[in-house]
């Protein structure tokens, strides 16, 4: 195969590699998730199951929060399932409770709270994790769970501070690639 083949065809796989990574790393990473407004999108949506059940909600959520770097659709997924789940098992008259606080440089810190026995069995609830882990995972998040007979559940997600990659870097990561692979020697 002539050379500049060989040259065509390492490029076209450096590029295709490195598309990859920036396309996945720039989709978790720009900044493009309201969180508060989608907060209240999903508190929209489980309004009328809350009614229905005679369940209060109560929200509490920073107006001076910044956009969060990751997936908005994976976002209003873990705050739908997790509200979903405490509205199921919390007893006509109760309250369920979302709080979201941004602190710099820590992240973002929701807390989703009912008053039930507990959000639901542990089952349930184990489900629920299941299903939301990999998604809190794929922010870098990690969640913690508060379980009490007298005061309900509480789950806590946080979600750090994560930087989008600048054009530096972008530059930066290129330049390393092609040292890597003996191609910038002049």
């Amino acid at each position: 195969m002539p050379t500049y083949w060989k040259m065509i065809l390492w490029q076209k796989s450096t590029w295709d590699k490195m598309g990859k990574s920036l396309i996945s790393k720039q989709e978790r990473q720009e900044p493009s998730v309201d969180i508060k407004r989608d907060a209240e999108v999903v508190i929209c949506m489980i309004k009328n199951e809350a009614q229905e059940r005679d369940i209060n909600i109560s929200t509490h959520i920073d107006h001076t929060l910044p956009m969060l770097f990751g997936d908005n659709w994976q976002i209003k997924q873990i705050l739908t399932r997790l509200l979903s789940n405490a509205i199921k098992f919390t007893p006509p008259r109760g309250l369920v409770s979302l709080n979201i606080k941004y602190t710099y440089p820590a992240g973002f810190f929701i807390a989703i709270t009912d008053t039930s026995v507990g959000m639901g069995s542990t089952e349930s609830l184990i489900n629920v994790l299941l299903e939301i882990q990999p998604m809190i995972k794929s922010h870098d998040g990690t969640f913690h769970i508060e379980r009490s007979q007298d005061q309900g559940t509480t789950v806590r997600v946080c979600f750090p501070n994560i930087k989008s990659m600048s054009l530096s870097s972008f530059e930066g990561l290129l330049s390393v690639m092609l040292q890597d692979d003996g191609l910038d020697k002049d």
